[in-house]
């Protein structure tokens, strides 16, 4: 095929000699230059992707936006695609129908920069040339500013109250959920964090980050819900409030907690401070509030090459207009600046902020070393599939959220309020959700989110207006999309671009529901913990020794303590077996989405037949073993034996996208045809993948029927029993008790017993010897076991019980035994797994919880090595 090369090209800047393709372009097909000439395509050269303009020859620095990304490993001709080992490596795993080279033929390079040789200086920033303007808003009070929503929200202090938030959310009346004149809605919002025992890394973070929450603009009246006794809870968070003087007083907040209390109680509580939080908000209407007021995050996900031509320039031209309105605009991703730091220090306030923010660069290189990472590793398949080769050139492109007139005035952290007008860096991860929700902490009412792909990514309550950046991309997601940037790309001037979605950005802060919050969508991710301080820890974290999958021998006692009548009942339990269909997403992106779709299946058919497994990983998160434990976890829970069908769900630009479950999943000699898999913007945008995931629920429904019908096949199923204590040896009698069902379990019905490295029971078998080895872990987290019957330990690489609680779900748990302490305290087994109850008031303290498997934690650990890049 012949093209016009200004027809299929375009150059980030005139100095470049590469230029992006606008198209596919196989192998033979000519490029026609303005001269006439004409350019033979070498090799498939992906939408999104470079080919050399000009020769570059060997040793040569490879240029877009005029900054180098590689150098040449020989000389690549013009029309050759650009290739490095990321790129091949990743268009290898999605086994395509493409013409690559065998070999690299450029190699990534970073740009060094030296704040010594870069002749900073002091700068002024744009003057304020529209003062004294207003939209119609919410004022609160002075130090909280205005708001553009008003929601009640429900916020669960920490991660051990998510499947309570997530009940309560489900039982809230239809009114709650819908917006009113004056009223937006009732939100839930949970998150991972502060769930264990103990303080951990990111401790005083996340009480900065809710801190930036309960005083936010957008919130009307707030409902924290804690346990009580996790490290983050409601008094922690208040102590917090006060000591960093928080406006706390100037808002309306309530608190409860739920430790030792029976669900029903304490649902109709919430509900009672709900529906006054809500009479309360239909009260308050709209005013007149500066524009100077609002504070905007600028954010990316599912980048791609066109992010930084067109997306990231467009919303770096309408901070700029909120600045000269007296606004404030806040950048973020510390990781996608790296590369990137001479244009962002082209213009700033002074000295002190240029090196502040090279010290925070430094900070995050330093912790990703930590973990055996460093900030290369951020760009994810999709990112890679898109376009966007290293980290160098999706930094640059990154950058151009900053226009070039605009100045870099503070640095600030994680979820640092912002105090004044003015351009904002804020530290974070690359992480999209983990980035927002700090932004969200710093006051930003609204999110400016660029995206390649087509993220359909929301906060819950701070709505999000979605920029895309192709008209390709964004006619084939139009229904989740707000924004087409590639109007630029197809010839409309930049300015035209400004005003127009200028005016959209005030129409929304007056009250317009974006495509997000039409669809109610919505997820929010704290910055995970990450569990490294320093370069010793990585190196005894790399020194542990890999589990042997062999299970360990047992003393059982001479006098077992069997009562013969519970035996009974619990070898019946043993023998029942769940039958569900489960939606797997393969990142956090995915998630909700993939929970909104199984609860409307699951109405649908009056029961809970689908179960999809949300969570907060496969994007933005480091590779190597966090990774790999990520993807063996999703999968063990993919084949697990409660399980009749699976669907994975893919967002469409994540890291661990299908072709890495499918990978994973021939390594275990599983066929991944036998699978269904559907992706969200390769599909065509949420609706298309909705009504795909309906059909593949009701054939489940007719093949589940079908089974019901048929004759049981007689054979006794092996049970999976899980344990999970808080108490440990308090009660000898009890103790034995617990090891006569693990002998049960074994001897009587082959199957395996799997307990956790960390479990207080360990200590009753050691200090009475019925171990006969010394103890070491025998599965590592969330595997299966695969070596005959028997005894196993799991490592767990984490201190948070319900991400203990979701590694032993992986491992094929079909049964769990939670102490009476552990249910008391809330915790609940894992999805897919039945409770093995010994009757009196514990099984009444768990039944009258009514907690259906959908609302059950689900929380997988990062591991020692895990960290957000």
């Amino acid at each position: 095929m012949e093209y016009l090369f200004d027809d299929v090209t375009r150059q980030a800047a005139k100095g470049d000699n590469v230029v992006i393709v606008l198209r596919d372009l196989n192998p033979d097909d000519q490029l026609i230059l303005p001269n006439g000439n004409k350019i033979n395509v070498k090799y498939t050269a992906l939408e999104g992707h470079r080919i050399a303009f000009s020769k570059i020859s060997k040793g040569d620095k490879i240029l877009s936006w005029e900054l180098p990304f590689g150098y040449a490993l020989q000389d690549v001709h013009p029309g050759e695609a650009l290739f490095n080992i990321a790129v091949l490596n990743d268009l290898k795993k999605r086994d395509l129908d493409i013409s690559i080279p065998g070999s690299p033929n450029f190699e990534d390079w970073t740009q060094p920069f030296s704040i010594n040789d870069s002749g900073i200086k002091e700068t002024s920033q744009v003057p304020v040339t529209h003062p004294n303007l207003f939209f119609q808003g919410y004022r609160r009070s002075q130090k909280r500013g205005s708001g553009i929503r008003n929601h009640v929200v429900v916020l669960g202090t920490s991660s051990r109250v998510t499947a309570f938030i997530k009940l309560l959310s489900s039982t809230l009346p239809d009114q709650f959920l819908q917006s009113s004149d004056s009223f937006d809605r009732v939100i839930a919002v949970h998150h991972s964090e502060g769930g264990g025992f103990k303080k951990e890394n990111n401790h005083d973070l996340v009480l900065r980050t809710l801190s930036g929450w309960v005083i936010h603009p957008n919130i009307s009246s707030i409902l924290l819900i804690d346990h009580g006794e996790e490290a983050i809870n409601n008094n922690a968070l208040f102590d917090y409030l006060k000591a960093e003087n928080y406006p706390v007083n100037e808002t309306h907040v309530q608190n409860m907690s739920i430790a030792n209390r029976q669900v029903k109680d304490c649902l109709h509580e919430a509900r009672e401070y709900i529906t006054a939080m809500v009479q309360r908000a239909s009260k308050e209407k709209r005013s007149s509030c500066p524009i100077s007021d609002l504070k905007i995050a600028l954010q990316c996900g599912g980048s791609d090459a066109f992010s930084g031509m067109s997306g990231n320039p467009l919303a770096g031209l309408l901070a700029k207009e909120l600045i000269q309105h007296g606004g404030s605009a806040n950048l973020a991703e510390t990781s996608e600046l790296i590369g990137a730091e001479s244009y962002v220090l082209q213009k700033v306030k002074n000295l002190q902020v240029a090196q502040k923010f090279l010290n925070t660069i430094d900070r995050f290189q330093s912790m990703a070393h930590w973990h055996g990472h460093s900030a290369e590793g951020n760009p994810s398949g999709g990112n890679l599939f898109r376009g966007l080769y290293n980290i160098s050139v999706k930094s640059i492109g990154a950058a151009n959220k900053k226009h070039p007139d605009l100045r870099l005035d503070e640095i600030i952290d994680y979820g640092e309020p912002m105090t004044e007008s003015g351009f904002y860096f804020m530290d974070s991860a690359g992480n999209d959700l983990e980035s927002i929700a700090g932004q969200v902490a710093s006051g930003c009412q609204l999110v400016l989110f660029i995206t390649g792909n087509g993220s359909i990514t929301n906060f819950p309550f701070v709505p999000t207006l979605k920029i895309v950046t192709t008209s390709s991309r964004f006619r084939m997601l139009e229904m989740d999309m707000d924004i087409n940037a590639g109007e630029y790309l197809d010839g409309t001037p930049l300015m035209s671009l400004k005003e127009k979605y200028f005016d959209l950005i005030i129409r929304t802060c007056e009250g317009r529901m974006t495509v997000g919050e039409k669809a109610g969508h919505s997820q929010a991710q704290i910055w995970r913990n990450w569990h490294m301080n320093s370069k010793e820890q990585l190196d005894t974290a790399l020194n542990l020794s890999l589990p042997s999958g062999i299970p360990l021998e047992i003393s059982w006692p001479k006098d077992p303590n069997e009562n013969e009548s519970q035996n009974k009942e619990i070898s019946k339990a043993l023998t029942n077996r769940l039958e569900k269909s489960v939606i797997v997403p393969t990142s956090l992106c995915s998630s909700e989405v993939a929970s909104q779709i199984a609860k409307g299946l699951n109405d649908e058919m009056q029961t809970e037949k689908i179960i999809a497994l949300s969570h907060t990983e496969g994007c933005g998160v480091s590779r190597g073993p966090s990774e790999e434990l990520f993807i063996r976890t999703m999968v063990g829970y993919a084949l697990h034996p409660s399980v009749n069908s699976v669907l994975f769900l893919e967002h469409g630009c994540e890291k661990t996208h299908h072709s890495e479950f499918q990978n994973f999943l021939s390594s275990l000699n599983k066929n991944p045809e036998s699978f269904t898999w559907e992706s969200i913007q390769s599909g065509g945008g949420l609706n298309n993948a909705r009504a795909r995931i309906k059909e593949w629920a009701l054939i489940q429904e007719e093949a589940d029927s079908r089974r019901q019908n048929q004759a049981d096949d007689g054979v006794l199923r092996q049970p999976c029993l899980g344990i999970f204590t808080l108490e440990g040896n308090t009660d000898k009698q009890w103790a034995v008790a617990l090891l006569n069902l693990v002998r049960l379990v074994i001897e009587d019905f082959s199957g395996n017993v799997i307990i956790a490295e960390t479990d207080p029971f360990l200590q009753f078998l050691i200090s009475n010897k019925y171990l006969r080895q010394e103890i070491a872990p025998s599965l590592r987290y969330g595997e299966c076991p695969k070596k005959r019957h028997g005894f196993h330990i799991m490592e767990t690489q984490t201190n948070d019980s319900v991400e203990i609680l979701t590694g032993l779900g992986a491992s094929g748990m079909t049964h769990a035994f939670l102490d009476s302490k552990s249910l008391e305290n809330n915790f609940t087994p894992p999805p897919l797994s039945q409770l093995v109850l010994w009757g009196g008031d514990t099984e009444e303290f768990y039944l009258s919880s009514g907690i259906p498997h959908s609302h059950r934690p689900f929380q997988v650990t990062r591991g020692h090595q895990g960290f957000s890049l």
